[in-house]
């Protein structure tokens, strides 16, 4: 519960909300099995399933990557798990299929699209002792923002860690950190300036963490 209010275009529960829990571990439902022509509004927040699908377009700047079952495109996206940070890495190539794709359906940014929530829903074998996790979790807030936002991350083991924020164009406006952090929770300021000190624009920016081979590249809006 709490006070329903619009926050620079998005409609939210701020001041403060109260959250009580009825129940946990409760068991899943069965996913909903659709195809990719199907993929929209009436399943969005459903675990839905996509049989027999085949690599249509490789891993973007974003994450996201299409797959295709012959009925239309479908957006699978990286909001659970990055494909990098598992051992081995699952590397996206055009014509690869897959036997299925499980994931929950959620709308970002304009799109529809699926997050797998472990490799297991990309019919991969894995096991969570294999999993690999330098960057345990990457996080910014506020989001949208307006003027700073904090740039969170937690690094399982002390190491050399880059944090850059780039445009949609893919040009680097400014640096955050280069160099060594410790093991634990981290934290970085943007305040939406480049490199000069110059104040930029409103729009959708990526801010980058790179912590030896493993990357993780993530949205956040600046809106003035």
């Amino acid at each position: 519960s709490g006070t329903v209010k619009e926050y620079y275009g998005y409609t939210e529960i701020g001041e403060n909300p109260t959250v009580s829990i009825l129940s946990s571990g409760n068991t899943l439902p069965a996913p909903v099995e659709i195809t990719c022509s199907e993929l929209g509004e009436a399943v969005e927040g459903c675990l839905v399933k996509l049989p027999e699908v085949t690599v249509a377009q490789e891993q973007d700047q974003y994450g996201q990557w299409l797959v295709t079952d012959g009925n239309g495109l479908a957006q699978i996206d990286d909001g659970f798990f990055y494909l990098d940070e598992v051992d081995p890495p699952i590397v996206i190539t055009v014509g690869e299929t897959f036997p299925f794709i499980i994931g929950l359906c959620d709308y970002s940014y304009g799109e529809f699209g699926i997050n797998p929530r472990t490799p297991a829903d990309l019919g991969v074998t894995h096991t969570d002792n294999n999993i690999i996790n330098p960057i345990q979790y990457v996080k910014n807030y506020p989001n949208p923002f307006n003027p700073t936002t904090t740039i969170a991350f937690n690094l399982a083991h002390n190491s050399f860690v880059t944090v850059e924020v780039f445009n949609l164009q893919g040009k680097r406006v400014k640096t955050l950190i280069n160099g060594e952090k410790p093991a634990g929770e981290n934290t970085v300021v943007w305040d939406g300036t480049n490199n000069n000190g110059k104040t930029v624009g409103s729009g959708i920016y990526l801010y980058k963490i790179k912590n030896g081979k493993y990357t993780s590249t993530k949205k956040m809006i600046l809106m003035k």
